[in-house]
């Protein structure tokens, strides 16, 4: 089970598939949103609601690729804003960086498993 402010987390990302806007729209600081937001992410239980959402919502996996593909080249925007003067959106990196992450392109950090060292001064 996961929290209330958990769920308007995942409330707010599927509007727009933005970890980062969804983070500050469910009322977490701005500050760090960004990485905050990718650790929430990464919880088993947030995968397993998230998972479980898309499943009820009829999205798959593929449906979220194709999408953010989509964003990715400007075809659709990534977030639209309503109010007094509404408008499109496109942020084309944002939507390539999150493809980036589902096809694992980036490495966050790196292990290193080193058995022996040997360090020689000449």
């Amino acid at each position: 089970m996961i929290s209330n402010k958990h769920a308007r987390f995942l409330d707010e990302y599927l509007i727009d598939l933005s970890p980062e806007q969804a983070y500050i729209r469910a009322g977490y600081s701005p500050n760090g949103a960004r990485q905050a937001a990718y650790k929430l992410l990464q919880k088993p239980e947030i995968k397993k609601e998230l998972e479980d959402r898309f499943a009820k919502s009829r999205l798959s996996s593929s449906d979220v690729i194709a999408r953010l593909d989509k964003m990715a080249i400007g075809e659709i925007p990534t977030k639209i804003v309503k109010g007094s003067h509404s408008r499109e959106e496109y942020d084309t990196h944002g939507a390539a960086v999150s493809l980036g992450k589902i096809y694992a392109l980036f490495q966050d950090k790196i292990d290193l498993n080193i058995s022996h060292l040997n360090i020689t001064d000449e």
